[in-house]
């Protein structure tokens, strides 16, 4: 509640950290003096999802993708690679719309392949999700560009009653300031840490999805934000 309660400050007592990071992948540590705790959550208190160990996940993080990415690509020829990158590309743009059941000219799939292939060089901002969303979202006509101001869902309505019938709830609209701060935020505390790139990524692209803060574009900008935390956090290689 960020509010100090009436009580003296811990004196004694060995630090011990927030979140066991034997069950949960902890974040970058903050000593906390007052309570004599190390603050090792991979977030904020506006936003901080955890993310359980498991031994499928132990696995590839000790499998050292990164350096396998490298050693990979670092055999086949410049001319090949650029070649394959920008067909995966516009591939990936291509599906991103038709999962959303759209069929968008091809200079629109282009600028958006393009928007992606430039992921990371710009800091993440709520200006440069906005932007982001303006390159997704063609026809404007009938979409509330920027933030939501109501309610939103992500299901079907019942034909007959015009119910809503939702596989997912979206954040409360009143909420979405603070809960996109403090995602932004963990995005640059993940980013500078050394937490691993794959986990991070999908923390920040699931967050994004999970609270839904546009009317529409929500999905495609969150595959951006897989590439964008990715090549942030030096996992891409430079210019692919």
């Amino acid at each position: 509640m960020d509010d100090n309660l009436n009580v003296e400050d811990a004196k004694r007592g060995n630090y011990v950290e927030a979140l066991d990071p034997g069950l949960q992948y902890p974040g970058p540590k903050q000593r906390s003096q007052r309570h004599r705790v190390w603050n090792n959550l991979p977030g904020n208190r506006d936003f901080c999802p955890l993310i359980y160990r498991t031994e499928k996940l132990e696995r590839f993080c000790t499998e050292e993708l990164k350096k396998k990415v490298s050693d990979t690509i670092g055999k086949i020829h410049p001319d090949l690679l650029s070649r394959a990158a920008a067909f995966l590309l516009q591939k990936d743009s291509k599906a991103s719309y038709a999962i959303e059941g759209e069929t968008p000219p091809e200079n629109r799939v282009q600028r958006w392949g393009k928007a992606i292939g430039q992921a990371g060089q710009k800091d993440l901002t709520e200006e440069e999700l906005l932007r982001l969303q303006e390159i997704v979202i063609e026809d404007r006509r009938f979409v509330d560009m920027g933030w939501r101001e109501e309610w939103g869902f992500v299901g079907v309505h019942n034909r007959v009653a015009g119910k809503p019938l939702p596989d997912h709830i979206s954040a409360k609209w009143q909420d979405l300031p603070q809960l996109i701060h403090g995602l932004l935020k963990s995005n640059k505390s993940l980013i500078g840490s050394e937490y691993d790139p794959v986990l991070a990524s999908s923390t920040i692209a699931f967050g994004f999805v999970f609270i839904h803060p546009f009317a529409d574009g929500n999905g495609r900008v969150h595959r951006y934000l897989f590439h964008h935390v990715l090549a942030r956090k030096g996992f891409s290689p430079k210019d692919l």
